[in-house]
């Protein structure tokens, strides 16, 4: 039956249930979420199952869906797992189509517990597929020594960027900041707090993309503060600002769990941060 209220959605049951070498397709992801938030620029994931794989080795099948603005991978090819051909794919209409395409022969009923809808099913396969839980892609909770990882490689990278700053090497400084300290550990972490403050029952999307959702205003509001221009002295105070939230959300999620916060290296690493911008404090009346 097509669906009249998406016309994405029909679009892509007229097209599956046309075309010869296409038995299944299925939507995954947000759109396949009974609790997900949708709005007009969230992407169809698609899964689609065929007879004929190099059918869709060559990219002219996509004209069925309108003019590609860009798409990616540049040639189709394998990115999530060997047996699919990835192509993600923006529509100069607007909207995006995420196609992950295999061999019918591939079909694994248990893939689909985030939640799944299915477009086209012509040989009745989807009708082994379990009801899911949608627990999949939940927090979970890090083992202890995960947690103790964790916390010693933000640590340790920190000496980094002290050192940078007090080198007056932004560049460097802004890649170990940001790019390794917030989205390598700092992501993780926030991750942990917000599984820990909602009872592991939720899941905060990719790259903290739903962290003001499920964070407290004050929290979001931290995190926002350890964001900085390319001022030495604006970056001083948002590594501070990122290492404090750190350790407190940190030792929140040690009380949770019953895990031992180590004390002992936070206090020395402290005392290592805070003597470093001493001498860049020197360095700068001199």
């Amino acid at each position: 039956m097509a669906d009249h209220s998406d016309p994405v959605l029909e679009q892509l049951q007229r097209w599956g249930a046309e075309h010869p070498d296409v038995h299944v397709v299925i939507l995954t992801g947000s759109r396949a979420h009974p609790d997900a938030s949708i709005d007009d620029y969230s992407d169809y994931d698609v899964e689609v199952y065929t007879g004929a794989t190099g059918t869709f080795k060559q990219d002219d099948w996509l004209v069925s869906f309108g003019e590609v603005l860009i798409r990616w991978p540049l040639y189709p090819a394998p990115t999530l797992r060997e047996d699919f051909i990835t192509r993600l794919v923006y529509f100069k209409t607007g909207y995006r189509i995420d196609f992950q395409i295999a061999s019918i022969d591939c079909f694994d009923p248990h893939r689909y517990d985030a939640g799944y809808r299915v477009l086209v099913d012509k040989p009745g396969l989807t009708q082994s597929i379990p009801a899911p839980t949608y627990r999949e892609f939940l927090i979970r909770k890090p083992s202890k020594e995960a947690f103790l990882v964790l916390i010693n490689d933000f640590f340790w990278d920190g000496t980094y960027v002290a050192k940078s700053l007090c080198r007056n090497e932004m560049f460097y400084a802004k890649y170990m900041l940001d790019g390794m300290m917030r989205f390598q550990y700092l992501a993780q972490m926030v991750d942990w707090y917000i599984g820990n403050n909602h009872s592991w029952t939720v899941n905060p999307n990719k790259h903290g993309r739903l962290y003001q959702k499920y964070l407290d205003p004050s929290d979001w509001k931290w995190l926002e503060s350890t964001f900085a221009g390319t001022g030495i002295t604006a970056n001083w105070d948002a590594f501070f600002l990122m290492v404090q939230l750190f350790r407190r959300m940190a030792k929140t999620v040690a009380s949770g769990l019953n895990y031992e916060y180590p004390a002992q290296l936070d206090a020395d690493m402290m005392d290592h941060f805070r003597t470093m911008r001493d001498v860049f404090g020197k360095q700068k009346n001199d």
